[in-house]
Formats: structure tokens, C-alpha cells, sequence
């Protein structure tokens, strides 16, 4: 995105901003991220947290709440939207923007070789561009059966 008042050259946002400058006029897409984002979005805990069974299940809890959380959010996007907007003070339109336009749906899934072999393809184009440190690997930090 580029703002038309030359207060930036380019800003990647997400999000609501992106309707209300568009709306206001002051910025235009440049490129959005679809087709260039992995979809992963990961949940942390701690090691400690994952040895410890009563931790280890709340963790398992969690998830599976927000698991629920999103599969309710995708067969409920009306209500969702209308709660949404009220509860954040946005215009409905940019919720829905965001609900109706996304590139994937929100889902959680469950852990496989797949999903790590994701992570690791994202780990290493950071690494070629020298942003991350060469030759990790992150199957450690990876749990699988938490859902």
C-alpha cells in the first residue's frame, strides 16, 4: 500500500487501516498478500508447559476453542461481522471486506510432516535472504497430539 500524502513511500498492513485509508482516499494497493503468504500462524508454549500434563491439556483446550472459534466464524460470517463492527467500531464493510475477500479460511489443523515442511520452506527463504541464521532446523519445535 502507498499513501498519497507522501508521509510513507510503502507499508505493509493488515487489516482494518487498509479500508479506512483506502475510503479516505489517501492510498492505493500496491499488492496484496495473496498467493504470497504461507499460512502458517503457529501457537506457542513452553516446554515446561508441554511436560507438565495438567498444562499440556489446557493447551490442548485452547485450541481446540480457538478451533471451534474459527470453524463458528466461517458457518456464522453475518453475525460474526455484526458483532465484530459493534464490538471494534469499524464499519460492518470492512469486516465483511476482510471475512468475504480472505485468502484461506482461518483453520486449525492438525500437526503433520506437511505443516513442518511449510514452516521449514519459510524458515529457509529468510535464511537465503539473510535475514534468519543458515541451517535450522525447526522439526524441535514442532509438538505433535496436542489436538
Amino acid at each position: 500500500m502507498r499513501q498519497r500524502q507522501r508521509r510513507h513511500d510503502a507499508w505493509a498492513i493488515y487489516g482494518y487501516p487498509i479500508y479506512e485509508a483506502l475510503e479516505a482516499g489517501h492510498a492505493q494497493v500496491l499488492r496484496t498478500a495473496a498467493g504470497i503468504l504461507s499460512g502458517n500462524y503457529l501457537i506457542g508454549a513452553s516446554p515446561a508447559a508441554l511436560a507438565d500434563p495438567t498444562l499440556r491439556a489446557a493447551i490442548g483446550d485452547y485450541v481446540g476453542c480457538v478451533r471451534r472459534t474459527y470453524d463458528w466464524v466461517e458457518a456464522n460470517k453475518p453475525a460474526w461481522s455484526r458483532a465484530l463492527a459493534q464490538t471494534v467500531q469499524v464499519k460492518q464493510s470492512y469486516i465483511d471486506d476482510e471475512l468475504y475477500h480472505e485468502s484461506q479460511f482461518e483453520r486449525i489443523t492438525k500437526l503433520d510432516d506437511g505443516v513442518v515442511a511449510s514452516a521449514q520452506a519459510v524458515d529457509d527463504i529468510f535464511s537465503k535472504a539473510g535475514l534468519l541464521p543458515t541451517g535450522v532446523d525447526v522439526q524441535p519445535y514442532f509438538e505433535y497430539g496436542i489436538i
